[in-house]
């Protein structure tokens, strides 16, 4: 009996473990991903730790963006980057994951 426990024991350590390690791997990603859903959608495109963020429906001075996750890690970077004529950045996350800001949103 008690080896049946020893070796559950390890297995439960090992798949807590690994759970931890993909955890933590997974964090060093960011997760911005657009949704698809305005007549320009916007386009993410990964720099090292930086995603820039171009596209998007301008309306006037104002370019809307919208994404389906948004997540930026510690070091991470969201760089808008859009027209010197872009006075308002306006976006929407409307997927169903939390969005975890650790790293910098800048334009």
């Amino acid at each position: 009996m008690s080896k049946i426990n020893i070796r559950w024991g390890w297995f439960l350590g090992i798949a807590i473990c690994s759970a931890s390690v993909c955890n933590i791997t997974n964090c060093a990603f960011a997760q911005i991903t657009p949704d698809g859903t305005l007549p320009n959608n916007s386009i993410v495109t990964p720099d090292g730790s930086t995603l820039n963020i171009t596209g998007g429906t301008q309306a006037g001075s104002n370019l809307f963006h919208s994404f389906g996750e948004f997540s930026v890690p510690i070091n991470g970077v969201a760089l808008f980057k859009n027209s010197v004529n872009i006075q308002n950045i306006i976006s929407r996350v409307n997927g169903g994951s939390v969005s975890d800001i650790n790293g910098l949103i800048r334009n």
